[in-house]
């Protein structure tokens, strides 16, 4: 058993990221469990996070506690439906790891359909792989730090003063990151707002990289760093220089 597998040995709980068509991470404390150096997942077919692998098999997986604390370091992988001898395994598996706990789910979640399988095979990439996709989220999380740094620019000919212009920009950066997660119901706003594309970078070690994706969240980035530097030296321009 290879040392990235070693983590999920003795735990209770791994949190399983998925992904919405638009890329947003969803992340899901789950149980699973181990065989033959192979993780399975069990759950029900109308769930959620079955929904979103049927779009994107690309998951991330950590072991976590119970309210999904992780516990080491984020694995990639891939999700797999499997059927047959290999589902009926890891799902008398699930049952004796979990025992009596296993069967009171089943019986409240039981109308949410029948039991399906995943089986999460881990991305381990090579060293050459992982240089250049890590180059590639490098050129692409500074998209984000040159947007944020023009923002910065911007509010400091906005303010005049650095206490001021150091404050507002460190608590745009909070909020930024802060509502980076938050789901707002609207295609449009969770996919083109300026923090809902900070994690670009991200995608660059997906499975299958979506490079559609990570090029037009690129733009859209670019696009309002011209907007910030626009409205900066309009007001730079406006101002009494003298």
């Amino acid at each position: 058993m290879g040392n990235q597998l070693e983590q999920f040995l003795d735990q209770k709980y791994i949190n399983l990221e998925t992904y919405k068509k638009d890329g947003t991470p969803i992340r899901t404390p789950v149980w699973f469990v181990i065989d033959n150096d192979l993780i399975y997942v069990i759950t029900r077919e109308s769930t959620g996070k079955v929904k979103r692998l049927k779009n994107n098999q690309s998951i991330r997986i950590v072991p976590c506690s119970f309210k999904g604390q992780s516990k080491n370091e984020w694995v990639n992988g891939r999700a797999e439906k499997i059927t047959g001898g290999k589902a009926d395994k890891a799902i008398k598996l699930r049952k004796k790891k979990y025992g009596m706990y296993a069967r009171l789910i089943g019986l409240f979640t039981s109308q949410k359909g029948d039991l399906i399988v995943y089986l999460d095979t881990l991305n381990f990439f090579s060293n050459e792989e992982a240089f250049t996709r890590i180059l590639w989220a490098f050129l692409c999380g500074t998209f984000s730090m040159v947007f944020f740094s023009v923002v910065s620019l911007t509010l400091a000919v906005i303010f005049k003063e650095s206490t001021k212009t150091w404050i507002i920009s460190a608590l745009f950066l909070i909020i930024a990151n802060m509502l980076l997660k938050v789901d707002f119901g609207n295609e449009i706003l969770d996919r083109f707002l300026f923090f809902k594309l900070n994690d670009t970078w991200q995608y660059l070690f997906y499975y299958e990289i979506p490079w559609q994706l990570i090029y037009s969240n690129c733009l859209v980035l670019l696009a309002y760093s011209i907007i910030s530097a626009a409205i900066g030296i309009l007001t730079f321009n406006k101002q009494d220089v003298g």
